[in-house]
């Protein structure tokens, strides 16, 4: 009878496993949780990155192309007062 008792695990060592298991579920499961954020965040960045980075572009032509107007209006004013 003692060789059957020694093969099966007692109910303290049944509780401690699964709650070890419970334990290790629950670090997966953020850890799953924290990944997903991160990627998430990361990506959603990405993408505000490239909208800003387009506004930007689109600004900084606009005003390249009026200073390079208002420098053509100011040396037609001076050729013309010369």
């Amino acid at each position: 009878m003692s060789s059957h008792v020694a093969r099966h695990s007692t109910s303290r060592e049944v509780v401690a496993r699964a709650r070890a298991l419970r334990t290790t579920y629950r670090r997966r499961m953020f850890a799953t949780r924290v990944s997903s954020f991160a990627v998430g965040f990361a990506v959603a960045s990405a993408g505000s990155f490239y909208v800003i980075r387009e506004d930007i572009r689109k600004n900084h032509q606009t005003l390249a192309d009026e200073c390079r107007d208002l420098v053509a209006r100011v040396r037609a004013l001076e050729a013309k007062v010369k």
